[in-house]
């Protein structure tokens, strides 16, 4: 048992360290590609670009009808069979299939509207741009299943190909027809379009072995639906969530106050790539071990949660120790000021990391319909506090908002998860999360934006004695199933 949960934990970290290179190369290329393209066109142009995407965005969101959560969820169910596995992905590929390609019907509805705003060609702006946005969306939505198995199958190296592809590839083809051949965006949305469709062979290449066999299930059809339609509302929730406090610092302030806080959360986007890597790792594998140790899952979950908030504290630690001196070396004076909400949507960050522990509970008794109702009650929580908090606060407002509402959001997701499906975390994990509080005011008190050798060896040397501290307390603490690996 003690060399399973060894291997549970071995696999979850090169995992997230496969998940999270793939994140980190993507960000990497769209972040030099983004002046490119933007400089290639003018705002008009590059506003449209943006346009569509939130159109297709709210499509995709519709269409996916969360088949994505499903089939993490009943992949590895105790109670699917081999031969129900593959019938549970070709129901779920068959689902995508018409339900994305209604979403696409509806989308080419639009097409009159937009021949009233773009009446000509502008900047090589056309039909195309729009058609090509429905058909990219149609072959995201297809090659998101065969993410989703390869993800299941613990195939992250396939993962990781088939996204260079799809995404990497798309993103330097769309400069050289942008920059060079000046096709505008007709070109560009059209040969992302294309690159991702060839990409879809490829995904197919990788998990065909896993549809073999399987059929469309009016079962497994009612289960998938069920249990996934409860996450469009909670994705509409999380997009309100995450942009309407640069509205509200719009309205109340002005643009260059959203600026300031739009540096701060690009600086937490840091932490959020690893939390976003655990995500893909963990969500496959959270009910595997379930079904495969059946006695002791709580206390392997509990543990990995120790061990994971550990590891995600110590590196928000070290993020918000130094973001100061980040933002002296990096940028001018004029966003100074985006380290104080810098520091605390970093922290807050550890937060939403602890989502995808807390609401196990929910997840497990297929209560799905909690995680929208949460969300949304945690997205009106947010605007209310804003709405106390911007106008005297301005950035540093928002973030607090922005911290107080992924507290309570992960604390509403445990107290209901507890009561479902009871898990045994250890009280530690208050204790981690005080020791997050504590790094973050010394973090206020400590940063400079000057690089000061006694000052780097002072928060060093906490940071050394954090992970000193967390080590010796994690081997008295941790059962046997991973002290071996600790």
């Amino acid at each position: 048992m003690s060399s399973s949960s060894k291997s549970i934990v071995s696999r979850l970290i090169k995992d997230i360290g496969i998940y999270g290179a793939t994140d980190f190369f993507t960000k990497l290329v769209a972040f030099f590609t983004f002046p490119i393209i933007s400089n290639a066109l003018n705002p008009t142009a590059y506003g449209f670009v943006e346009i569509i995407a939130t159109i297709t965005w709210l499509l995709m969101i519709v269409s996916n009808i969360g088949i994505n959560n499903s089939l993490s969820r009943f992949y590895w169910d105790e109670n699917t069979s081999e031969g129900d596995r593959s019938n549970l992905l070709r129901t779920g590929l068959d689902i995508i299939i018409v339900s994305t390609s209604i979403s696409s019907i509806v989308g080419l509805l639009f097409l009159p509207f937009f021949y009233e705003v773009f009446p000509r060609d502008f900047q090589n702006l056309t039909w195309i741009a729009y058609f090509s946005s429905i058909l990219l969306m149609f072959s995201q939505q297809l090659l998101s299943i065969f993410f989703d198995v390869m993800r299941l199958r613990f195939n992250p190296v396939h993962f990781f190909i088939t996204t260079f592809l799809s995404r990497i590839v798309g993103a330097l083809l769309g400069v050289y027809v942008v920059a060079y051949l000046k096709l505008g965006v007709d070109g560009l949305l059209t040969v992302q379009a294309l690159v991702t469709i060839a990409a879809i062979p490829l995904g197919y290449f990788f998990v065909k072995k896993y549809f073999k066999g399987g059929s469309y299930s009016k079962y497994w059809r009612k289960e998938i639906i069920s249990y996934g339609y409860p996450f469009i509302f909670t994705m509409i929730a999380f997009w309100i969530f995450g942009s309407i406090d640069r509205w509200m610092l719009l309205y109340f302030i002005d643009a260059a106050e959203v600026g300031i806080y739009s540096i701060a959360v690009k600086f937490s986007m840091i932490l959020l790539m690893v939390s976003t890597a655990l995500g893909l790792a963990w969500s496959p594998i959270s009910i595997k071990i379930k079904t495969d140790n059946p006695s002791s899952y709580k206390k392997i979950y509990a543990d990995i949660l120790l061990v994971i908030l550990s590891i995600i504290m110590g590196i928000a630690g070290f993020l918000m120790l130094f973001l100061g001196e980040v933002i002296g070396t990096l940028l001018n004076k004029v966003y100074y000021p985006s380290l104080i909400p810098g520091i605390i949507l970093i922290f807050s960050i550890v937060f939403q990391t602890t989502q995808q522990f807390t609401g196990l509970g929910i997840s497990i008794e297929k209560k799905t319909f909690l995680f929208a109702r949460l969300t949304w009650i945690s997205c009106l929580l947010n605007v209310s506090i804003n709405f106390f908090l911007i106008e005297k606060y301005g950035s540093i407002g928002a973030a607090i908002s922005t911290l107080i509402s992924y507290m309570f959001l992960t604390s509403s997701y445990l107290i209901y998860s507890q009561k479902l499906h009871y898990i045994p975390y250890a009280k530690f994990n208050l204790n981690l999360i005080v020791l997050g509080f504590v790094l973050m005011f010394v973090s206020f008190r400590l940063n400079t934006f000057e690089i000061i050798l006694e000052l780097i060896l002072i928060k060093s040397c906490i940071l050394i004695f954090y992970f000193i501290l967390v080590y010796f307390i994690l081997r008295k603490l941790i059962n046997s199933d991973l002290r071996e690996f600790i």
